[in-house]
């Protein structure tokens, strides 16, 4: 069989490559079920590889330029035995099978379903975006970019991260794409964009001076709940210690909830090592980074008891730097214009996850403008436990000082995240009432339904979805109605569990709320039902959800309202 750029005979199982016009150019060769790269690699020599990168043969074809080239003990890897196809002028298959092709491979016929989409074009961080910093480490936005930086301390660090996470979808693949430029790289030093999360991060950056790829995952949060077993019966201190540290904290005389409040409540105020969320009687804290936390507890005050108990134990992740030159698909030594990380470059992450599944990074080839596959983190039938804690993701960047004072820089102009295919609910709804008397003061809390920092003892990245909000009123007088995130409540709450195995909890005291992000204002007249599916409203973990109301004329009336929604975890 004959075009004009190859020849291949079947039966003397040999090929013949023409050079005219093939400079500087990438062919497939379609044959049967395999296809085959022919690329240049300048100096009219070429490389011939299979599709999935196993095969690479330089051939140097300036002696043997329109005659044959034995295949030889190529052969069998290249099985040239039938029905060849032609020669294409198009991308090679890495960078063009993502296009029309799953994480699974299986052609997309919708679209994906975005989870995360930003850009900070108007220099501003978005609301729904998150920034940490420690020492002289900073974040902020510069021309229109993410920036963090490093500072010039010590352990200085910087960070910006979405709140929301690319949750996974069983069968459903995950990608991610996003910008990246990195200023420069010095030794003791951490910089990445990319997915990540407490417990698991994929990402391309630099480990020192060494550009590569972050593959880390299995890293624990130190969760701890500490039990009010006897209330304080007066207004004493109580010396709380955790991880070693000492915390000052005043009590005052109630029931074993009051002080479950008091004790969280100051813990969220005042420090910045623990997330603490009552729950009932008890207090229940995470550590807001990975690894051991083995320090001393204890629990001492003149009149309250308490007790602190381990729920699960603080690991540090475990991290792998690939760097580039040993990525397996494609190190970048062949694209014609060199990869510069200093230069603002285009990436993208996918994954299979099913515990068991194939990981791929891709960088946009600056020649074709298009996502070529670079390495592969082949997990599928290589074994025994799952590849990430939680495939789970957010999405963001950083900078972090491990023993360098130099200040990096690194910036992203755009990301976002998404789910292979549309989403569907799997599991029942939940749903909560409660009826409360109002007045015609502040906003009285009708209900507040939370979704808990911890589910099960593992940091939640799940979120709740309100679907349909019903109303009722046993008044004729017309009652406002908000419905707010994370407002401020005038006194304690007491947060319960919805039910077992939830990560919804529900508070029902009848505080005034002030303050949160109002998402919805409307008025009541007897009855009302709201739609709340189509507003896309998500409530995000630690993040509270109230329904409040308030009188406009007239003494005092009992308003009702019945949430239901779905927990996406």
């Amino acid at each position: 069989m004959k075009n004009r750029l190859v020849t291949i005979d079947s039966t003397k199982r040999t090929l013949t490559i023409s050079t005219s016009g093939l400079e500087d150019k990438g062919y497939q060769l379609i044959n049967g079920s395999d296809i085959i790269l022919v690329n240049s690699l300048g100096n009219s020599v070429y490389e011939l590889k299979l599709r999935n990168g196993l095969i690479a043969l330089p051939i140097d074809l300036t002696t043997l330029s329109n005659t044959e080239y034995n295949s030889g003990d190529a052969q069998s890897s290249l099985q040239f035995l039938s029905d060849v196809g032609g020669i294409m002028n198009k991308p090679p298959p890495e960078e063009a099978i993502q296009i029309t092709s799953s994480s699974f491979g299986e052609q997309l016929v919708v679209q994906p379903t975005t989870f995360i989409q930003t850009a900070p074009v108007y220099n501003l961080i978005p609301s729904n975006f998150i920034e940490y910093t420690s020492a002289s480490g900073t974040t902020g936005v510069d021309n229109r970019m993410f920036k963090v930086t490093t500072g010039t301390t010590v352990f200085g660090y910087g960070k910006i991260q979405s709140l929301r996470a690319l949750s996974y979808n069983a069968g459903q693949g995950g990608r991610a794409r996003f910008t990246m430029r990195f200023d420069s790289a010095v030794a003791d030093s951490w910089q990445a964009v990319g997915l990540m999360s407490i417990s698991d991060e994929l990402s391309f950056g630099y480990n020192g001076l060494d550009f590569g790829i972050w593959y880390r995952k299995n890293g624990f949060a130190e969760v701890r709940t500490i039990a009010i077993t006897g209330a304080s019966s007066g207004s004493t201190d109580l010396t709380l210690t955790l991880n070693s540290v000492v915390y000052t904290i005043p009590l005052t005389s109630g029931t074993v909830e009051h002080n479950a409040y008091e004790v969280a409540d100051w813990l969220e105020n005042n420090q910045s090592v623990w997330k603490a969320e009552q729950l009932d009687d008890t207090v229940i804290i995470s550590a807001l980074t990975d690894g051991a936390k083995s320090g001393t507890y204890s629990f001492s005050h003149a009149t309250a008891t308490g007790t602190i108990t381990q729920n699960k134990a603080g690991v540090t992740k475990t991290s792998t730097h690939i760097v580039q030159s040993e990525w397996n698909v494609n190190n970048l030594s062949d694209w014609n214009t060199p990869f510069d990380p200093t230069k603002g470059n285009v990436a993208q992450i996918t994954y299979k996850y099913l515990g068991f599944g194939d990981i791929f990074f891709w960088l946009e080839n600056p020649d074709t403008g298009r996502f070529q596959n670079v390495h592969i983190i082949k997990y599928t039938n290589q074994n025994t436990t799952p590849s990430l804690l939680n495939p789970s993701f957010k999405l963001g960047l950083y900078a972090e000082s491990v023993g360098s004072t130099t200040d990096l820089s690194v910036y992203s102009a755009s990301m976002a995240a998404f789910v292979d295919g549309t989403l569907t609910k799997t599991k029942n709804p939940r749903a909560v009432e409660n009826t409360q008397s109002v007045g015609t003061g502040g906003f009285t809390n009708i209900l507040t339904i939370r979704n808990r920092n911890t589910y099960n003892s593992f940091v939640n990245q799940g979120e709740i979805i309100p679907i349909i909000l019903s109303l009722s009123t046993d008044s004729s007088k017309s009652i406002e109605i908000r419905v707010v995130v994370n407002g401020t409540p005038s006194g304690d709450t007491d947060f319960t569990e919805v039910g077992t195995n939830l990560v919804s909890d529900i508070d029902v005291t009848a505080n005034t709320i002030t303050g949160g992000t109002l998402l919805i204002a409307s008025a009541l007249r007897i009855e009302k039902l709201i739609n709340l599916d189509d507003l896309e409203i998500r409530i995000f973990p630690s993040f509270t959800f109230s329904i409040t109301a308030r009188l406009t004329s007239g003494s005092s009336a009992d308003v009702t309202a019945a949430l239901t929604y779905y927990e996406s975890i």
